[in-house]
């Protein structure tokens, strides 16, 4: 009866391994100036547009934009708004250069308006500039709606997220 059980398990094993292998093959893509990241070759042309990530708090609304433009400019707002979706209050706007290679998100010369609270926007009165680069990891899901930003590792016990999903607007 052992010999039996014996090439009763070698079977399985192989059977499991025959699978595993069928499983971890995976179609090579071209990627040429873009990267295939979970589905979705990002460039350029993908992320370009306005994403926003929305945020609902006890007595407001926080949105973080991007707007990411085609000659490689970008600009990053956080804005409060009411409840038709109008400013309320901002509490940084930055503006840079920008550029894809591969998963990674990089940013170079951004200037930054800032305030420690949620202003009128003529009101962002200090500044402050990172001429980078700044790298993030991202990716772009299948229907190219999700764009999830991936920031720096942000340090143990710090004030800060490490990952926020965009959805284009």
């Amino acid at each position: 009866m052992k010999p039996l059980k014996s090439i009763y398990l070698f079977f399985i094993f192989i059977l499991l391994l025959v699978l595993f292998g069928f499983y971890a093959c995976k179609k090579g893509t071209d990627t040429t100036n873009s990267t295939e990241v979970k589905g979705t070759i990002i460039s350029v042309d993908i992320i370009k547009g306005k994403w926003i990530a929305e945020f609902q708090y006890t007595n407001s609304v926080t949105q973080f934009i991007y707007q990411f433009n085609a000659d490689g400019t970008f600009s990053q707002t956080r804005v409060t708004v009411d409840a038709n979706k109008q400013p309320t209050g901002y509490q940084y706007v930055s503006n840079g250069k920008f550029q894809v290679n591969g998963d990674k998100l990089i940013f170079t010369d951004v200037t930054i308006k800032y305030d420690d609270y949620y202003v009128p926007l003529n009101q962002l009165a200090k500044t402050s500039t990172q001429a980078g680069p700044i790298t993030n990891t991202i990716y772009v899901d299948g229907s190219r709606t999700l764009f999830h930003f991936v920031y720096p590792p942000c340090p143990l016990n710090a004030d800060c997220v490490g990952e926020i999903n965009y959805y284009k607007k």
